[in-house]
């Protein structure tokens, strides 16, 4: 598409190299109300063997709970993230700058279980670097569902 001119996006799975993550959560929770907080990044340090180095990344974000019954909470989250350009070879593109928003839901299954959905939203997005008139990887809503399993019991709450 790209040698015909034609738009197109391309999504990478891998970088091929060491990549150190790092982050900080906060969770304050009341009997309804509580808060979310979190701060994380991650450094592209080189390239892989065939020239590519990844982007890296820092993003920060915040929002309420709220405890719709005894086993469910809502959550409602804002989240800024700046990405670097990344490289083939030395020839860059990409990076951005993107605010993302979060609707999710999450409910205790017993004493173990939790089940997740969630929904995020771009809601807006700018693109950096040399080719940012080609504009950036676009994603506007992405749906998600998880479990998780607690070994041991689900503390009760206050």
């Amino acid at each position: 598409l790209g040698d015909a001119g034609l738009e197109h996006q391309h999504l990478k799975f891998g970088t091929g190299t060491f990549v150190p993550t790092g982050g900080v959560d906060l969770h304050l929770m009341g009997s309804r109300w509580g808060l979310l907080g979190w701060a994380n990044g991650r450094a592209s340090l080189y390239a892989n063997g065939k020239g590519y180095r990844a982007p890296s990344t820092a993003s920060l974000g915040t929002g309420p709970t709220f405890r719709l019954t005894p086993t469910v909470t809502t959550v409602l989250t804002v989240e800024g993230t700046v990405e670097s350009a990344e490289a083939w070879n030395g020839d860059t593109s990409g990076g951005r700058i993107a605010g993302v928003g979060t609707l999710g839901v999450n409910g205790a299954v017993g004493d173990h279980l939790v089940l997740q959905a969630q929904g995020r939203f771009t809601l807006a997005q700018m693109a950096l670097g040399m080719h940012a008139e080609e504009g950036t990887f676009e994603q506007p809503f992405v749906a998600a569902i998880g479990a998780s399993w607690t070994f041991g019991a689900v503390p009760e709450e206050p």
